[in-house]
């Protein structure tokens, strides 16, 4: 299968995406709604697909897309960890989905799928070179997870970009319908509280 959205979304040296099922007004609610947070959500410019991960002009983007109004996609600039967001997405209830992924020439290539539902921890798969290829996995696979592919003989085909990417969708956000990038809502972003 083609990787068929946006050209240069997906096929990004570095792709990290978070999915949380939940509109945005509901997930801002939340964050905005919670004060030991040291940031809120404020409306924000969606400029993606031209946004960069790193450098000055880089900021975590919130938006809905268009082909599935009933989510919040989140993408976090390469500087930032997402940490915070997932974690706090996971502790008010929601439905979570993570995938990293880079090219297969980085330095420290990764690919990587984890959900969390019901508050905590559903499943994890990642593959991932640091000294050496690593391979790991935690909680049920999915039943859409081509888990026959995790006994490859080379760990760096056990889990790529082509089958996070796959699983994503399967999990239901569509990140390879063009719609997915665009947005009818105002975008936002985090911003310290005052």
């Amino acid at each position: 299968m083609t990787i068929a959205a946006q050209p240069g979304v997906l096929d990004r040296a570095y792709f990290n995406l978070v999915v949380v099922r939940a509109p945005l007004i509901e997930v801002a609610r939340a964050f905005d709604g919670h004060p030991p947070m040291k940031v809120k959500v404020a409306a924000a410019p969606f400029a993606f697909p031209s946004q960069s991960y790193i450098g000055e002009g880089s900021t975590m983007l919130l938006w809905v897309p268009e082909a599935a109004p009933h989510l919040t996609a989140f993408m976090p600039h390469a500087a930032s960890s997402d940490y915070f967001f997932r974690s706090y997405c996971t502790r008010f209830l929601f439905d979570v989905a993570e995938v990293r992924s880079t090219s297969p020439q980085a330095e420290d290539p990764i690919n990587s799928f984890e959900v969390d539902a019901d508050g905590k921890p559903r499943r994890m798969v990642r593959a991932m070179k640091d000294d050496r290829w690593d391979f790991f996995q935690e909680g049920s696979p999915f039943g859409f997870e081509r888990t026959e592919r995790y006994a490859s003989r080379l760990v760096r085909d056990r889990l790529t970009r082509e089958l996070v990417l796959d699983y994503l969708e399967a999990w239901g956000a569509p990140v390879r319908d063009e719609a997915f990038w665009r947005t009818n809502v105002p975008a936002a972003t985090f911003v310290g509280r005052t």
